[in-house]
């Protein structure tokens, strides 16, 4: 990994394990594990989608990552 991604990555994942623990919600796994993961399936899922040509627009990909994130985040919440 670069120094730009991992310097792009940790601040991501700074800023998302803020606003989750913002929420006061209880996790099954750690917020920083929570938040790095995020922030790196965003880095690839932008990875990937400029690898392929930028098939879909912004907004399909911001909609596509934030279900997939959710349900993630969702499935890990502690009830």
């Amino acid at each position: 990994m670069d120094v730009l991604t991992k310097h792009l990555q940790k601040s991501m994942a700074d800023m998302i394990e803020e606003r989750l623990l913002e929420n006061s919600r209880n996790y099954d796994v750690p917020v920083p594990v929570i938040a790095d993961f995020l922030a790196g399936s965003f880095l690839s899922l932008v990875k990937w989608w400029l690898d392929n040509k930028m098939t879909y627009s912004s907004e399909e990909m911001d909609e596509m990552y934030r279900k997939l994130a959710l349900a993630w985040i969702n499935q890990y919440k502690r009830k």
